[in-house]
């Protein structure tokens, strides 16, 4: 059984690792694109949307994270 503060930590972790893969295959998508490889293309699409929603589960987090830490004091 797992504690709710590694719970946390495993969000955190699947958060900050989706915001850093999902770019990166979407980088490698859109190369396959340019070099003309038409499978790629819904490929592009599912991970840039994949890529924006990881990077602003992660800002929204850090600015909530932030204004709990200012609340505190």
């Amino acid at each position: 059984m797992i504690t709710e503060h590694e719970f946390e930590q495993m969000q955190r972790g699947f958060v900050g690792g989706g915001a850093i893969i999902a770019p990166v295959m979407s980088v490698g998508a859109l190369i396959a694109v340019v070099l003309g490889e038409t499978w790629a293309v819904w490929p592009l699409i599912a991970l840039a949307a994949c890529a924006v929603l990881f990077v602003t589960i992660w800002i929204r987090r850090r600015r909530r994270r932030a204004l709990s830490t200012r609340s505190a004091r």
